[in-house]
C-alpha cells in the first residue's frame, strides 16, 4: 500500500510512466531537477549559479483543492497555496526551477485546446511557455506537465498557475490534482528574510548581554549617542533637549482676512483665541494631484517679533474632513514660510495626516526646522495647508478645515523668552509703549499722584466729577436713564430722541361721551402735522371707549394725506393691522391683536393730514378717544 501511494505521487508529478519511451522522456524533462536532488555538480546546480552541491535548496509546492470550470480567460485555481490559490511565494532572489502539472478534464464536447499558464510577480501577462492539452476525443482527460526556469531579483516574489480553454464551446475543468512546484533558493548573494519567525536560536535572547530588551527591563550600560532629529518621532539626546526647550507661542487660526488677503488667499492667525463661533474653510473640487492649496494663514505685521526662527518642532493643530465618503482618498499637510516684503521663503514641511474621513477629526502635524533661521523682526510667519489627492476613485473631493469655536486650531511656534520683550511691558519700566493702549471698560488703579514732571497720576486725579459749580467729568445718560430722570448724567441728542422725552403724543376725541353712539365711516376726524413733528415716524397708537357697547369692538384705520400740489393730495393707509378693541371692552390695551404699522407709510412731514376712519363699531358705543405716538427715527 505504501509503495503504491509513493508511485501514485510520482505519477501525479509526471516523474514515472509506462514504457521505455515515456521513461526516457521523463528523465530528459527532469534532468536538472534530478541532478539537483542527488547533489550533482554542474548538471543540477549550474542552474542556480552554485558549484557547492551541499548548499541547501528549497522545494515549495501548492496543489489545487477545488475544480475550476474553464472559460476563455485565464483564471486562478483554488488551492492550498498563498491567498488560497495554486500560488507560491518565492522567499529569496535567484534562479528557480518551476514545475507544473495540470489535471485537465473535458466533460462536454468541443472546448478546443486547454491551456495552463504561469504568472510571475502578479504580471498581467503569462510566461511564454504554456502547458497545452488537445483532447483526442470529445470527452478526454490528461495530466499535462510544463516547466520554467525563472530568475527573481527581490524577496517574496509570487508565482501562480492559471488555466483557460481556447474556445467558448464545451465544458472543461482544471481538477484538484493540478500542482505547482518551485525548487531553488541557493546561491543568492544577498539573502533577506521577510518572515522573522523563520530565524532560529532566538529563544534565549535574554541571555545575550549585548541585546537591549523591548520591554525596557535592561538599562543601557554606556552613553548612547544619536543623530540630529528631523522628525517628531525621532529619539533625541539630553543635549538636544536642553538646547531645544523653548517658550511655545500659539497662533490661533480665524476667518478674519489678513492684509495679504488678495481675494481669499490669506487669513489671520492671532496670539489669542477670538472667542467667535466655529469658522469653516472649504476647498474647491479637488482632482488628483500633490500640494493642492487649501487655505493660508499669516501673523500680523511684526509677529512673532524675533530675529531667529529657532531650530525645533513647529506644530500645526487642525480639525479637518472631506465632505463626502467614496471620493478620492485625501491627506493634508502644511508648510511653514517667513515673508519679507512680499517674498516668501520655505523653512519646513510637515508630515501627512492619514486619509481624511467625512467626519471632522483632530490632527496634530509637525514640521522640523533643522537649523536656526535668521529673519527680520518685521517679517511675518505663514502657514499653508495643502492636500495630496489620490487618483482613484475618480470622484473629485472637497476638503473642509475648521477653526475657532471649540476647535482651538492653531500653529505652535517655539520661541525664546526674547519674544516676551516684544509683546509685554517690563515691570522695571524699561520697555515703553509703542502705540496707544486701549483698556476698554477697565482702568489703571493704585497709582500715586506725582509731584514732578512725568510722574504718573490717576485719571480721577486729573479730572474731578462735575457739579453745578465745578467743571469736570460727567457720565452720558442712556435712554433708560433719561426716562428714569437719573441725576448727574449728560444727555446726548440721539439718546434724548429715543427716550420718552423725544416722543410726540397726539390725542383726538372722535365722539362725545355724552352724545350719540358712534357709527362707521371715513374721515371721522382729521388733524394736521405741525412743523415741530416734521420727519417723525408713527411708532404706536391706542384707543378708548367711554361706553364699550355690545356685539363687537371698534376697528380704526389711519390714512395719511400728503400734498402733491396745491390742489391735489395722495393718500395711503398707515396700518397693515388695524387698531381695535375687543367686544364689550373699553381699551385697546386689552385687545387680543395689536396694531402693525406699515414701515413704508409711517413717516410724516409738515402739512400731512392724518385721517381717522372707523371701519367697524360696536352697538351703542360712545366716547371714542384715539391716541397716536410719534418719534424721530
Amino acid at each position: 500500500m505504501v509503495q503504491e501511494k509513493r508511485l501514485s505521487r510520482l505519477h501525479l508529478l509526471g516523474m514515472v510512466g509506462d514504457g521505455d519511451d515515456i521513461l526516457q522522456d521523463i528523465v530528459s524533462r527532469h534532468d536538472i531537477l534530478l541532478g539537483k536532488l542527488i547533489g550533482e555538480v554542474g548538471l543540477g546546480n549550474i542552474l542556480y549559479g552554485i558549484e557547492d552541491p551541499t548548499q541547501k535548496v528549497q522545494v515549495l509546492a501548492a496543489t489545487g483543492t477545488s475544480d475550476l470550470t474553464l472559460s476563455t480567460s485565464a483564471q486562478s485555481i483554488i488551492g492550498d497555496g498563498d491567498d488560497s490559490k495554486v500560488r507560491i511565494i518565492l522567499p529569496l532572489p535567484g534562479d528557480w526551477l518551476i514545475e507544473a502539472t495540470f489535471d485537465f478534464n473535458v466533460t462536454a464536447t468541443d472546448p478546443d485546446s486547454l491551456i495552463g499558464e504561469l504568472y510571475v510577480n502578479d504580471s498581467g501577462s503569462p510566461e511564454s511557455r504554456v502547458a497545452v492539452f488537445w483532447p483526442a476525443t470529445d470527452l478526454d482527460r490528461a495530466t499535462v506537465p510544463q516547466r520554467w526556469k525563472i530568475t527573481t531579483t527581490a524577496i517574496n516574489t509570487p508565482i501562480e498557475l492559471k488555466a483557460k480553454k481556447n474556445a467558448a464551446g464545451g465544458t472543461a475543468l482544471a481538477e484538484t490534482n493540478t500542482r505547482l512546484t518551485a525548487i531553488g533558493g541557493g546561491g543568492a548573494a544577498d539573502i533577506r528574510l521577510s518572515n522573522h519567525g523563520l530565524l532560529e536560536g532566538l529563544s534565549d535572547i535574554a541571555d545575550h548581554a549585548y541585546a537591549s530588551l523591548i520591554n525596557g527591563n535592561r538599562a543601557f550600560t554606556g552613553v548612547v549617542g544619536g543623530i540630529f532629529p528631523t522628525e517628531h518621532a525621532h529619539l533625541v539626546t539630553k543635549e538636544y533637549v536642553d538646547s531645544a526647550i523653548h517658550f511655545i507661542e500659539d497662533y490661533f487660526f480665524n476667518d478674519t482676512q489678513s492684509s495679504y488677503y488678495n481675494g481669499g488667499e490669506y487669513y489671520k492667525m492671532l496670539d489669542t483665541p477670538t472667542g467667535e463661533a466655529e469658522s469653516t474653510f472649504q476647498s474647491g473640487s479637488l482632482g488628483e494631484g500633490e500640494n493642492q492649496g487649501l487655505v493660508n494663514f499669516a501673523t500680523d505685521a511684526g509677529l512673532p517679533g524675533v530675529t531667529v526662527l529657532e531650530a525645533g518642532v513647529y506644530t500645526g493643530h487642525i480639525h479637518a474632513r472631506v465632505t463626502l465618503s467614496n471620493k478620492r482618498p485625501t491627506k493634508i499637510h502644511f508648510k511653514v514660510y517667513f515673508r519679507t516684503n512680499g517674498s516668501e521663503t520655505l523653512v519646513a514641511t510637515s508630515e501627512e495626516t492619514g486619509f481624511l474621513t467625512n467626519s471632522s477629526t483632530e490632527y496634530n502635524l509637525h514640521a522640523t526646522v533643522v537649523a536656526d533661521t535668521t529673519i527680520a523682526t518685521t517679517d511675518r510667519l505663514i502657514i499653508k495647508w495643502l492636500a495630496n489627492v489620490d487618483s482613484t476613485p475618480a470622484s473629485d473631493v472637497i476638503v473642509e478645515l475648521f477653526a475657532e469655536g471649540t476647535n482651538a486650531s492653531r500653529f505652535e511656534v517655539p520661541v525664546t523668552t526674547d519674544v516676551l520683550n516684544h509683546v509685554f511691558l517690563r515691570q522695571d519700566g524699561t520697555k515703553p509703549l509703542l502705540a496707544n493702549w486701549p483698556v476698554g471698560s477697565k482702568k489703571l488703579t493704585g497709582l500715586a499722584a506725582g509731584s514732578s514732571a512725568g510722574d504718573s497720576v490717576r485719571y480721577e486725579q486729573l479730572v474731578a466729577a462735575a457739579s453745578t459749580a465745578v467743571a469736570g467729568k460727567i457720565e452720558l445718560a442712556t435712554v433708560a436713564e433719561i426716562d428714569a430722570a437719573t441725576p448727574a448724567r449728560a444727555v446726548m441728542t440721539d439718546a434724548l430722541g429715543d427716550s420718552n422725552y423725544g416722543e410726540r403724543v397726539v390725542g383726538v376725541l372722535v365722539s362725545d361721551p355724552g352724545g350719540d353712539a358712534i357709527t362707521t365711516g371715513n374721515g371721522k376726524v382729521i388733524f394736521r402735522v405741525p412743523s415741530s413733528m416734521n420727519g417723525f415716524d408713527l411708532i404706536d397708537a391706542s384707543c378708548h371707549l367711554s361706553t364699550p357697547g355690545t356685539s363687537t369692538g371698534v376697528t380704526i384705520q389711519f390714512r395719511r394725506s400728503r400734498r402733491s400740489t396745491a390742489t391735489s393730495r395722495s393718500e395711503v393707509d398707515m396700518l397693515t393691522v388695524k387698531l381695535t378693541t375687543d367686544a364689550t371692552e373699553y381699551d385697546s390695551i386689552d385687545a387680543a391683536t395689536g396694531i402693525t404699522i406699515n414701515a413704508s407709510n409711517d413717516d410724516v412731514v409738515t402739512g400731512d393730514a392724518i385721517i381717522i376712519d372707523l371701519d367697524g363699531v360696536p352697538t351703542g358705543g360712545k366716547g371714542l378717544f384715539v391716541e397716536l405716538i410719534f418719534r424721530l427715527p
